[in-house]
């Protein structure tokens, strides 16, 4: 349990980093993130019969994805509670499953 704290503390201070500019804490974040997305984003094309294809569509949607995550607009980091119950981790699912199924 305590890891999840120091975890959860690290994340939410990455978050805060990067949002105030700190490239170093942002490709901190995308380095941790991407395997995970890239992951999700495999299976849910290979769930809707399109893991053929996926190299190149894999790729836009992982950026497609980051930008979502990253972007002043969207703000989807900023948004994540931890409180309630998700994971940074599962956070970032739900956005990447958005983005994906989105797409097809």
């Amino acid at each position: 349990m305590a890891a999840d704290a120091v975890r959860l503390r690290s994340d939410r201070q990455l978050i805060k980093r990067a949002a105030g500019g700190d490239r170093r804490a942002l490709d901190e974040l995308v380095e941790r993130l991407v395997p995970g997305i890239r992951r999700r984003v495999r299976r849910r094309l290979r769930e809707h019969g399109r893991p053929a294809e996926a190299h190149g569509l894999e790729k836009d949607l992982v950026q497609e994805c980051l930008i979502r995550l990253f972007s002043r607009r969207a703000n989807l980091l900023q948004q994540w509670r931890p409180e309630k119950g998700a994971t940074l981790d599962s956070w970032c699912g739900y956005a990447t499953d958005s983005v994906v199924l989105g797409h097809l």
